[in-house]
């Protein structure tokens, strides 16, 4: 994510994270990271899945699905 630091301002459009909190990759850390470097974002949108793992679209489809949704 420290990669990225220098374009995280060029977001402005609504931004959702969607994490685990049992992600064995990611540190389920990285979303406050990526809250304070989203400044330029509409709105950040947060949510935590418990018990999802790394590949939560797979494991957690219809969480994905209702965020989804809410994006029409």
């Amino acid at each position: 994510m420290k990669l990225l630091d220098k374009d995280w301002d060029k977001i402005s459009c609504p931004a959702w994270i969607i994490h685990g909190d049992k992600d064995g990759f990611v540190p389920v850390e990285n979303v406050d990271y990526a809250k304070r470097k989203l400044v330029n974002a509409k709105t950040v949108e947060v949510k935590i899945l418990p018990g999802a793992r790394h590949f939560i679209p797979w494991e957690q489809y219809d969480e994905i699905k209702e965020v989804l949704m809410r994006l029409k």
